[in-house]
């Protein structure tokens, strides 16, 4: 079985689940988001991630990670997040690679719902599920190749 792991960071929370290849949500968990920001949200950031890949019996492949913001091309790095100090610039795809040795998209919050909603998407990775849109975006990204680069 193929599983991916979604992060959907906001403001005051980080929400995140465990996905199959069809859009399954196997797990869920919410953590607050530290008011800081920068490292000490990246560290949160793998931290939850670690914690969901503890409660996965299969291997997880991949992760999508949802933030408002304008985002880089090739979807790695956090250009202008207007709610989330010290993520300015911040290569997000290279520091979680680092810490979980996973291949790691950052999208957009808006375009990452935007994708949810345009494309055939199982409905339980509806970002009205709970989880975040960014489990739903990088379902329907990496699994059924929409958006495979800039």
């Amino acid at each position: 079985m193929t599983l991916a792991i979604g992060i959907d960071v906001g403001g005051t929370k980080l929400l995140g689940g465990i996905v199959d290849e069809n859009g399954k949500i196997l797990a869920r968990i919410r953590k607050d988001t530290p008011k800081e920001g920068g490292v000490a949200l990246t560290d949160r950031v793998a931290d939850l991630v670690r914690e969901l890949m503890a409660q996965s019996s299969s291997p997880i492949t991949k992760v999508g990670l949802s933030a408002a913001g304008f985002v880089s091309a090739d979807r790695q790095t956090m250009l202008a997040p207007p709610n989330i100090a010290g993520w300015t610039g911040v290569n997000l795809g290279k520091e979680l690679k680092e810490r979980l040795g996973l291949d790691v998209i950052v999208e957009n919050d808006a375009n990452a719902a935007a994708t949810t909603t345009t494309a055939s998407t199982p409905a339980d990775t509806f970002p009205s599920k709970g989880v975040g849109v960014s489990c739903a975006s990088f379902t329907s990204r990496s699994f059924n190749g929409l958006g495979q680069g800039p």
